[in-house]
């Protein structure tokens, strides 16, 4: 099993420990997590039911009970997603400004002026869902935007790990490099991009360049 920084703290931590090494005891803080808006404790289960099913260490009783989950988050997300205008919302009681637009109850529990009873009262499936789900649909729906970003990045960081980078490449070879990142990369021996990319003070653009030497020495 493997656990990745973008699915698990624990993740963060041995891949901290393996890639950047320490010169003093290390805490595991959620400020080490890039991704600490999808590693919350609400979103455990969700986040990783699938894993350990996948790997037998779930029981029947609680595969069964992620199942039943899965099955009423999916019809809660869909009665999520009716649009409604904001004259609609403004009826209802949320001071929100009249601009037109129809929105669906996922992206209207993210304004501050729509509190959770109102959006509680206009879906009653989410209503009557157990107190655990119902908090985590809403604090996924508050953070939507930033979890959609995060998401793209994820995805972009799934790609890069399949990157290799051979264990004998040549960073000194690549032209632009400045020496402390070459030093760090030597030091580190990344064997990913993804996991050069997490090295202090290795840029964007760094990664660019490596990628394109990688590609070189495959080719």
């Amino acid at each position: 099993m493997i656990l990745d920084r973008a699915s698990s703290y624990i993740g963060v931590m041995i891949d901290d420990l393996t890639l950047q090494g320490v010169t003093e005891p290390y805490r595991m803080l959620t400020a080490r997590a890039e991704y600490r808006l999808r590693l919350r404790a609400d979103n455990a289960e969700t986040r990783l039911g699938a894993i350990g099913i996948g790997h037998g260490v779930i029981g029947a009783v609680r595969r069964t009970r992620l199942a039943e989950r899965d099955a009423l988050r999916a019809d809660i997300e869909a009665e999520l997603t009716q649009p409604i205008g904001a004259t609609t919302m403004a009826r209802a009681g949320a001071s929100v400004r009249q601009d037109g637009v129809r929105r669906s109850l996922f992206e209207w529990a993210r304004f501050p002026e729509v509190d959770r009873a109102l959006i509680l009262s206009l879906a009653p499936r989410l209503a009557a869902a157990p107190a655990d789900l119902r908090a985590e649909i809403l604090e996924d729906a508050h953070y939507a935007p930033y979890l959609h970003r995060l998401d793209a990045e994820i995805a972009d960081l799934r790609r890069n790990e399949r990157v290799f980078i051979p264990a004998d490449f040549d960073f000194a070879s690549i032209g632009g490099l400045s020496t402390e990142m070459i030093e760090r990369l030597d030091a580190a021996r990344p064997d990913t991009l993804a996991a050069a990319g997490r090295i202090r003070g290795v840029t964007p653009a760094a990664l660019a360049a490596i990628l394109v030497h990688v590609r070189k020495v495959a080719a």
